[in-house]
């Protein structure tokens, strides 16, 4: 209250704040998270960092991402989520794998989900991804999702994960509650949906496993938004 200027991440947060009578209305310069384009950037996979973190070959699989702190106090991220509308496409499609990258505490209750599904030799925890691994890892996906949830101490303002993604040229999902559906552009590089619409969330994903075509107008949009608008 009693600083000159404030900038926030994303749109949403300047409206939180403005809402809870922190800042006047319109008193807030966003500025949205950005990323390092010389760093991630539309690539090759590198066959030795794939092997590295046991990710599926993109030509034979349809590999769905995430990536994040697997911990007690970010179950807003929604893996758990993830990994139940995984199960509804892993049952009618072969070809799909999910990679879940990131390290924490609530790793083994994530992977013991997995197991009671029967997706275990569907699934991978990458476990920690070295910071300069991380661009390859993104061409290592198909497409990337990170659908959070907002509540009292839960939500994201716009999460860099999906950023990075999409500057490496992946189509995004994620969820409409927070600032994370400022990274969808007009529907162009991916999708925004309601975090607890497993079957909105499901449907996306037929959509891209459908047609490659869609797949590859999203991924060449994700690149050049990224260029745009969080260079």
């Amino acid at each position: 209250r009693k600083v000159d200027f404030v900038i926030a991440d994303c749109h949403y947060t300047a409206k939180y704040i403005e809402q809870e009578g922190y800042r006047k209305k319109e008193s807030t310069t966003v500025i949205w998270d950005c990323v390092n384009l010389e760093r991630f950037s539309p690539g090759m996979t590198d066959e030795q960092v794939r092997v590295k973190y046991g990710i599926p070959n993109r030509t034979d699989h349809f590999v769905i991402m995430s990536l994040g702190r697997l911990s007690k106090t970010a179950t807003h991220k929604g893996y758990d989520r993830l990994i139940k509308v995984f199960q509804q496409l892993a049952d009618k499609h072969q070809s799909v794998r999910l990679v879940i990258a990131g390290k924490g505490d609530n790793r083994e209750t994530y992977e013991e989900l997995v197991k009671n599904l029967g997706l275990t030799d569907k699934v991978v925890f990458t476990g920690m991804v070295d910071d300069k691994d991380l661009p390859v890892l993104y061409r290592c996906a198909s497409v990337f999702s990170l659908v959070s949830d907002r509540g009292k101490g839960r939500g994201e303002g716009i999460p860099l994960t999906p950023l990075e993604a999409m500057a490496c040229g992946i189509p995004v999902i994620v969820g409409n509650q927070d600032g994370s559906q400022e990274a969808i552009i007009d529907n162009a590089n991916g999708s925004v949906i309601d975090p607890f619409d497993a079957g909105a969330h499901c449907r996306v994903f037929e959509a891209l496993l459908a047609s490659p075509q869609l797949l590859k107008e999203k991924s060449d949009m994700a690149a050049k938004l990224a260029q745009i608008h969080f260079s």
